[in-house]
């Protein structure tokens, strides 16, 4: 393709070492940029945008390979396939998306703008494996590795013959890896590229900042006043005076706003729910299992019979026999059980966290294998070594004299792999650091600092924390109280027994009262949203009619589901019914806040002659006059919350005089400025460029999410997942 037949243009000589990295990093984490492969659009169809199928063979490609590399990163977590679903369904959206607008508007990716990024601007997940611990980017081995891949075949000899490369890696199909990891790349530079089109051209037409505007915001950043004010608060209105809102009044309101509530299809369900956890059998057999081995070792007389007794359940219930380990690097709890413990002790029960535990401590050694735990301040040597080194041993000075150590890690430490913990490295062997920084840490006592030291790195200074060699080698047993298979299945039988009963017409609330269940009833939710985590439970939802009652779907975290239709709302205004409670609240606010302002026109009718605003404790001591200090107009009054109304209005009125009530968010207000300091506009010509280019770039940040949400929301977006996936 383009790239590779570029690229064999500049082949010059390739280092072995940084074939075998860059070849194990595209085996291991081809997802990195592999995720946007396309292959051939066959098989199922997973959804439409705008009209474009997502083929099922495509989807299913991308979701194995993120899952893979999420394996491959973390092999103890869990990977959770749906969440995978989901996020690689929101790509295929984002991608077609973004590809049918530079269609649209006649936006292109040229093959030479790929090929410059990869050549001359490589991205990160590329020049990491050039890059060494100093940050040191090796372009030309870089360049050495991507010209040439049919020359990795003879490094891959040359690695062999050194050791370095197993016999059993076949220079072939390594080829083909690598020339596919570039074919990926290429597709992905594409896309990306595309998408930082339109991420510029949003940012740039939103960061366009009037000058009218600029000089408001300055106005009203710079410009501060001091007020009076009397707060006649809505929230002090007993809305039993005011009574219920009518219907009719309802339905005048509901005309008033209507226009404005546009909503997409949406459903709604109510369910219940049976949680997947442990009977009171499953906790009775583990309490047996428990006392069943308490049993035994409380009847064993001599330490050889209870060791006997161990061994004995170790190997009935599949208990782990660990190999040596540092005493101190053992999870806390253990650590604190452990700790103290002799050669043939037989410890437990103890009940943790995770479970019930038995240990027996099988072997104990010191002095074999020696860790050290140090900290250290990396000082490269940049541009001139002896003053990097006159720089190393100052610092070095003031960590004698006792300033903290992490401390001054965290401001100097030009390692950027440990100097956000302070330099600290934790507990380590011999030969997995360099020779001279291994030799100062295990050639010098606990609480020693010294330095420089100097690597190829730069110098260092280094503290040694501590010292160990004690290791313990032990068994454990370990009993849990987990949820039998039995139990599951009984689940499964009440669930599907609850499903026939609503299926004969039983009312699901009035079953699950019965059953001492709690029905939970979701807010609408569009197609995209998959409820309770589950695309095929909203599948359902938007595929039948109101009523409709689900299968007993096993969903994480909530267990096995029973699920019925309530609520089904096509695209369109909300329907008057579904807005009633808002509308209430719209109404009961609006004859609050008539009354206040009749409230507030009668007292400002006594009071607005007064010089000060504090005469109203002579017309009526119950109000209270309250002193804003130092506002500006950005709507932020302290003991009132926000009322931009209020401080627009005061940053104009008039001083000392006592103006008309005004209304607010929160009730309304009578005002009197006592003081204002006006914005220094001579000053104004200084802070213009910076307060411009704040504006723009928060203009900017968020103008991409904006115009593609609107791009999202004027789509044909038809997800089909439901269908084929089971959560």
């Amino acid at each position: 393709m383009g790239i590779i037949s570029r690229m064999r243009d500049i082949s010059p000589y390739m280092l072995v070492i940084f074939v075998v990295s860059f070849i194990a990093f595209m085996v291991a984490s081809d997802a990195n940029i592999g995720t946007l492969l396309n292959s051939s659009s066959t098989g199922s169809v997973v959804g439409t945008i705008n009209g474009e199928e997502v083929s099922y063979q495509e989807f299913e490609f991308r979701v194995k390979e993120q899952a893979d590399m999420q394996r491959q990163q973390n092999p103890q977590a869990e990977v959770d396939e749906n969440i995978i679903r989901q996020a690689v369904w929101d790509q295929f959206v984002e991608e077609a998306l973004i590809r049918q607008a530079g269609k649209a508007a006649g936006i292109k990716v040229t093959q030479d703008e790929v090929l410059d990024i990869m050549l001359d601007s490589p991205p990160e997940y590329l020049t990491r494996n050039f890059t060494d611990s100093s940050g040191t980017f090796n372009r030309q081995a870089y360049l050495d590795v991507m010209t040439n891949p049919d020359i990795i075949a003879q490094n891959i000899a040359a690695g062999k013959k050194a050791g370095m490369i197993p016999e059993s890696v076949d220079p072939a199909e390594e080829v083909a890896k690598f020339k596919n990891s570039l074919l990926k790349i290429e597709d992905f530079m594409y896309k990306s590229r595309l998408l930082e089109h339109f991420r510029r051209a949003s940012g740039t037409a939103a960061s366009i900042v009037s000058p009218a505007y600029l000089k408001n915001k300055y106005v009203n950043e710079s410009a501060t006043f001091d007020f009076d004010y009397i707060h006649f608060n809505v929230n002090n209105v007993d809305a039993k005076s005011i009574g219920k809102p009518t219907d009719q009044e309802l339905q005048a309101e509901y005309e008033l706003v209507k226009e404005f509530t546009k909503q997409k299809p949406a459903r709604k369900i109510k369910y219940v729910s049976f949680p997947l956890e442990p009977s009171k059998e499953d906790t009775l057999a583990a309490s047996k299992k428990i006392s069943r081995i308490q049993q035994s070792l409380a009847e064993a007389l001599t330490p050889e019979a209870k060791i006997a007794a161990f061994d004995q359940y170790l190997a009935e219930y599949s208990g782990n026999q660990l190999d040596y380990q540092p005493v101190k690097k053992l999870a806390p709890d253990v650590s604190a059980i452990l700790a103290t413990a002799k050669q043939g002790d037989v410890i437990g029960p103890i009940t943790l966290q995770s479970g019930t535990f038995i240990y027996k401590v099988d072997s104990l050694r010191s002095g074999i294998t020696e860790l050290v735990k140090a900290s250290h301040i990396l000082i490269n040597f940049g541009s001139n070594k002896d003053s990097a080194k006159a720089f190393a041993s100052q610092i070095l000075s003031r960590a004698k004299k006792g300033e903290d150590f992490a401390v001054l890690a965290k401001e100097y430490s030009q390692d950027p792999g440990s100097k956000d913990r302070g330099g600290e490295y934790d507990y380590f062997p011999k030969g997995q650091m360099v020779k001279p920084f291994e030799d100062a840490c295990f050639n010098n006592a606990p609480g020693s600092i010294v330095g420089p030291v100097e690597t190829d790195f730069g110098y260092h200074i280094i503290k040694v924390s501590d010292k160990i060699s004690d290791e313990i080698k032990y068994s454990e047993i370990m009993v849990t109280v987990g949820m039998t298979m039995n139990t599951k299945k009984q689940l499964r039988r009440d669930a599907l027994s609850f499903k026939q009963q609503l299926d004969d017409g039983e009312n699901i609330e009035n079953l699950a009262k019965k059953l001492k269940k709690n029905v939970v009833e979701t807010m609408f939710f569009d197609t995209q949203m998959p409820v309770l985590g589950s695309q095929s439970l909203t599948s359902f939802a938007f595929s039948n009619d109101v009523g409709a009652i689900s299968e007993p779907m096993e969903l994480k975290y909530y267990g096995i589901v029973v699920a019925q239709i309530t609520g089904k709302r096509e695209s369109g205004l909300r329907p008057f019914e579904d807005m009633k409670d808002e509308l209430a609240q719209k109404v009961v606010f609006k004859k609050k806040m008539n009354i206040l302002k009749s409230k507030a026109n009668s007292i400002y009718q006594k009071i607005k002659s007064s010089d000060r605003l504090f005469a109203i404790a002579q017309i009526d001591p119950t109000l209270e006059v309250r002193t804003a200090a130092k506002v500006r107009n950005n709507g932020l009054v302290n003991g009132v919350g926000n009322e931009p109304a209020l401080t627009q209005k005061a940053l104009l009125a008039p001083l000392n005089k006592i103006n008309e009530p005004v209304a607010g968010d929160n009730g309304w207000y009578i005002y009197q400025v006592i003081q204002r300091t006006n914005a220094d506009m001579g000053g104004f010509s200084k802070a213009k460029k910076d307060l411009q280019m704040t504006l723009s770039t928060q203009a900017a940040s968020s103008a991409y999410a904006q115009w593609f949400s609107a791009l999202k929301d004027k789509a044909d977006i038809q997800d089909y997942r439901g269908k084929l996936f089971r959560d």
